[in-house]
């Protein structure tokens, strides 16, 4: 695995992708718990998020009409599209 600079918004990228791990769809606080408390469990989370992480930033950069172009252009492009989703949803519940 190559090593690439994890500025803010990569870090924040690879942290949803942790928090996904450890609370999963449906999922609730006994599964965060779980996760704390496994040893191996969140280095394992986090190696797998930051290789979730930047074949995301790759995904994006290669499609043909990209307009950013460091790491953590995109990884900020994609965090700030989760948290409007994030956000949209909330306010669709109520």
């Amino acid at each position: 695995m190559t090593t690439r600079p994890q500025g803010p918004w990569v870090k924040k990228l690879i942290i949803r992708f942790m928090t996904t791990a450890a609370v999963p769809d449906g999922g609730g606080v006994a599964d965060a718990i779980k996760w704390l408390t496994t040893p191996g469990m969140m280095q394992s989370a986090a190696r797998n998020a930051t290789v979730l992480a930047f074949e995301a930033i790759d995904a994006v950069r290669s499609a043909p009409d990209c307009k950013w172009t460091t790491d953590e252009e995109i990884a900020e492009q994609i965090v700030t599209a989760i948290e409007d989703k994030v956000m949209v949803n909330r306010l669709d519940r109520g």
